[in-house]
């Protein structure tokens, strides 16, 4: 594990991990996240309250790409099953005429 340093929000911080270009990605975004917060209401929130929205905007688009996935895995499940079918179908057909 090796102990990486960020700056998110202004505040510098050290976070352990063993990707550290995926730590310093998921920070670089976060702070991406509450700079945005930040300039969209002219800096007047508290800090805790800009981490917060930007904690439920992840979260929110977490969620939308999970169900995206949920539903592209389910398609391709159904997909499979046909493909699954017409091959025991082609199959049978070709054992009873032979």
């Amino acid at each position: 594990m090796k102990s990486i340093k960020v700056v998110i929000g202004g505040e510098e911080y050290s976070l352990i991990g063993e990707d550290e270009e995926l730590i310093i990605r998921s920070a670089n975004e976060a702070n991406r996240m509450i700079n945005e917060i930040k300039s969209r209401y002219d800096k007047e929130l508290p800090m805790l309250t800009i981490t917060t929205l930007a904690l439920v905007n992840s979260i929110e688009t977490m969620e939308i790409e999970r169900r995206k996935f949920e539903e592209e895995k389910q398609y391709l499940t159904e997909e499979l099953e046909k493909m699954r079918e017409f091959l025991a179908n082609y199959i049978k057909q070709n054992a009873e005429s032979q």
